[in-house]
């Protein structure tokens, strides 16, 4: 863990959540690899709104290889399986040996609500799982990464009972609390929980995955405090559930959105998580 100086978090803000928003889009200085197998099913069952669709990127191995289900971000609202921070690490994963799947997954106002989209991660969970023999995948070496939401949805999944554990679960800069939130993003428990007289959701609080997780947070997120995930953090240790933090000082939220030494070394590091999880 990167030891740091406490500093007061800024609220989030409207225009500090649509900073984040456009820029998973815009730049072409990003890596676009093409999937080996695009537009994928991950379950068969129609649902309203989006698809459980899938796109698979399988490096050059004759050996059984590790593999990553990849779940995006885009604040339960936006996103997809191709956005720039996803086409980022996928190249990163393939450059070291590392099969990817990357899914969509329901969202507000598109078919779901968190619920929605838990279940759609561990469908896709479990897909990824069943076709492990296809695609010459390890199953003793098979995790979740997911980014900011699709890091929450990553995270609660990984905790159902009936959801086979992942090696390793990867959380980057996920929401693990719903109460700090100010402005127009604390809409967001009202609009992800069916039961509105639910209190907002503390991941603190809920049942934890039982594998090793990584979490990955910045000192500038001004739309989760990254105090949270070292609360989190202190939590699964205290429970004795492996668990490391890495905080990066003035990083904002969605740093794998830009190509600096920030997202480099973010991603250097979880390479070097997955490959001592796996040896």
């Amino acid at each position: 863990m990167i030891h740091i100086t406490k500093k007061t978090t800024k609220r989030p803000s409207i225009q500090s959540l649509c900073k984040v928003l456009w820029n998973l889009n815009t730049g072409s200085d990003f890596p676009s690899p093409n999937p080996t197998h695009a537009n994928l099913r991950y379950r068969e069952e129609t649902t309203k709104g989006r698809q459980p669709i899938a796109d698979v990127y399988l490096p050059k191995s004759s050996k059984p290889v590790a593999s990553v289900l990849l779940v995006h971000g885009g604040a339960f609202l936006f996103g997809s399986r191709r956005m720039k921070p996803v086409r980022y690490l996928i190249q990163k994963f393939l450059d070291s040996n590392i099969a990817v799947c990357a899914i969509d997954y329901r969202f507000i106002f598109r078919g779901g609500r968190l619920d929605e989209g838990c279940r759609d991660v561990s469908d896709a969970w479990m897909w990824w799982r069943r076709n492990s023999g296809r695609w010459n995948l390890d199953t003793e070496k098979m995790s979740i990464l997911g980014i900011s939401a699709g890091a929450t949805l990553a995270y609660l999944s990984a905790a159902q009972p009936e959801t086979h554990p992942p090696r390793s679960v990867i959380s980057v800069f996920g929401v693990y609390e719903f109460e700090h939130l100010k402005g127009f993003t604390s809409l967001l428990p009202w609009l992800l929980f069916k039961n509105q007289q639910r209190k907002p959701l503390s991941l603190i609080e809920e049942t934890q995955p039982p594998c090793p997780t990584l979490f990955l947070h910045g000192t500038a997120d001004q739309l989760v405090p990254y105090t949270i995930a070292e609360r989190l953090h202190s939590k699964r240790k205290s429970q004795g559930v492996e668990s490391e933090l890495q905080i990066y000082h003035n990083a904002p939220h969605g740093f794998f959105n830009y190509h600096n030494e920030i997202a480099e070394r973010a991603s250097r590091d979880i390479l070097n998580y997955i490959e001592r999880r796996i040896a």
